[in-house]
């Protein structure tokens, strides 16, 4: 096989493979449909927002400030291909344990 055909056929496979790749990880819904979703689960203020593999998983990930709280945050993901509630973190950000009791 002549080869400029051969690096061109090899060129076009990484264009696919990378093309594949991207798709794989864009999702069924949007970011904004899951900031959306996320905020009806948590409703607040997104401080931070991730598109990432969890757990072999596509998923947004949203750190939200909840309504009238100050230092608390919560960590909600949802799955980017259904749109569902992934887990929702709850993290009050108390020094040495407070709120911490059994």
């Amino acid at each position: 096989m002549n080869r400029k055909i051969q690096l061109a056929l090899a060129g076009a496979a990484v264009l696919c493979a990378a093309s594949a790749s991207r798709a794989a990880f864009a999702g069924k819904i949007t970011a904004e449909e899951a900031k959306v979703r996320a905020l009806s689960a948590v409703p607040g203020e997104v401080v931070k927002q991730e598109h990432e593999n969890e757990h072999g998983r596509e998923v947004y990930s949203f750190e939200i400030r909840p309504t009238g709280e100050k230092e608390a945050t919560a960590e909600v993901a949802i799955d980017a291909n259904d749109g569902s509630v992934v887990s929702i973190d709850h993290d009050d950000d108390k020094e040495d344990g407070e709120g911490d009791r059994d």
